[in-house]
């Protein structure tokens, strides 16, 4: 007598079911990829913009504090472009780029030439450019506080720690700050690849 096989297959119930358990787990998986991948890419963009604000804030930061006071001047733009004239150094943000850039004081880089049409781009700013991610920037001569003394009484006057004037530079209005204090403050926001970090420094003009 021969014997039967069973050739009975998957019914069309069983065929559903496994086919169902299937796409569960590798949506799981799917899922599960594209979480470590995008905690990975959030985790590399965040390291590379804080390498970034440390670069750029230790490169102003120096280019400050190596300044002399006697020669520091800040050029304030309406169209929200900053110069730091420090005496050694000249610092440049240019609104319109997001850039910022430091040159030589020595390298025929004055508040008439570098805020010429021909500075608004990145390309222009090349050789002494720092940055192309400085979303918004400005510089800020610190105040500074006075002990005065009336009748016996000793007192605290908080003074402006510049004194400014009006002035026209290459065609554009700007405010000329010429400081009383050694103090620069330095705030920035720096944007990269969506992620944005704010930084605000206090820097010493030491000489």
């Amino acid at each position: 007598m021969k014997k039967r096989l069973n050739n009975k297959g998957f019914s069309l119930i069983e065929l559903i079911i496994t086919m169902a358990i299937s796409l569960v787990i590798v949506g799981a998986v799917f899922t599960f990829i594209y979480s470590a991948k995008k905690s990975y890419n959030s985790s590399s963009v965040r390291n590379e913009l804080q390498q970034e604000s440390t670069s750029i804030n230790k490169l102003v930061g120096e280019a400050i504090r190596t300044g002399n006071m006697d020669d520091t001047k800040l050029y304030v733009f309406d169209n929200g472009d900053y110069i730091l004239h420090t005496g050694t150094k000249v610092l440049y943000y240019c609104s319109a780029v997001d850039a910022i850039a430091i040159y030589d004081e020595e390298a025929d880089v004055d508040a008439q030439n570098v805020t010429l049409e021909s500075y608004q781009t990145v390309d222009a700013l090349r050789d002494g450019l720092i940055s192309k991610y400085v979303t918004e920037c400005s510089f800020d001569i610190e105040g500074f506080e006075l002990e005065t003394e009336t009748d016996g009484t000793a007192s605290k006057d908080v003074r402006q720690g510049y004194t400014e004037s009006e002035v026209t530079v290459a065609g554009k209005n700007a405010k000329l700050r010429t400081p009383e204090s050694n103090m620069i403050k330095v705030t920035m926001k720096i944007t990269k690849k969506g992620k944005t970090e704010s930084t605000s420094n206090t820097y010493e003009i030491r000489n």
